[in-house]
C-alpha cells in the first residue's frame, strides 16, 4: 500500500509526502484518553493537544499541506512537521487569552499562498493612491463610490427602483 511504498522510499533516502493528519489525530485521541485515565495532568494535556490540533489544521488551511493533498508545490512530510512544530511553538508561547482568541478567530489564508497568485501589487498600490483622494491611507465611502463608478463595476439600480425615484 501507499504507506509501505513511502516507507521504502524513505529508507532509500528519497523525499516522501504523506498526509500525517489521520495518524496525528489518532495519537491526539490516545493522549487525551490517557489524560482521562490519569487526570493529574489532564488540563495540560488537553491544552497541548488542542493547540497541536489547531497548529496542524491551520497549517493545512494556510495551503502548507503535504504534496499528496496540495500537489507538487506541497511540503514533504518533514517540511510539514517542521511547519506544524513552528506554529505549535508560537501557540504555546502565547498567553491563554490570546491563544483562545486565535483558536476561535475565523481563518482566511492569504491569497499569496495560492499557487496561481500573480497579482501586480505595485499596480494595486498605484490604483489605491489614485482613488484615495485625501491621501489618508484609506478609502472612505465617497471615494469608494467614485472608484466603483469610474471602474464600471458599481451596482446599478433596477428599472423598477428608478421609476419610483423619478415619480
Amino acid at each position: 500500500g501507499t504507506v509501505a511504498d513511502l516507507w521504502h522510499a524513505h529508507l532509500r533516502g528519497e523525499e516522501t509526502s504523506f498526509n500525517p493528519l489521520g495518524m496525528a489525530e489518532a495519537l491526539i485521541g490516545a493522549m487525551r484518553h490517557a489524560a482521562d485515565l490519569d487526570s493529574s495532568n489532564k488540563a495540560f494535556v488537553y491544552n497541548y493537544t488542542d493547540l497541536l490540533r489547531q497548529a496542524m489544521h491551520r497549517t493545512m488551511v494556510y495551503g502548507q499541506g503535504t504534496r499528496d493533498l496540495c500537489g507538487p508545490d506541497g511540503f514533504t512530510t518533514e517540511q510539514f512537521i517542521e511547519k506544524v512544530a513552528w506554529r505549535l511553538d508560537r501557540y504555546l508561547k502565547m498567553g491563554a487569552e490570546e491563544a483562545e482568541e486565535r483558536r476561535t478567530a475565523p481563518v482566511r489564508p492569504s491569497r499569496k499562498l495560492r499557487r496561481n497568485y500573480d497579482v501586480d501589487e505595485e499596480a494595486i498600490k498605484e490604483l489605491f493612491a489614485q482613488y484615495d483622494v485625501n491621501s489618508d491611507g484609506s478609502i472612505d465611502l465617497p471615494e469608494f463610490m467614485d472608484m466603483m463608478i469610474k471602474l464600471g463595476v458599481a451596482p446599478l439600480k433596477h428599472a423598477s427602483e428608478k421609476k419610483v425615484e423619478d415619480a
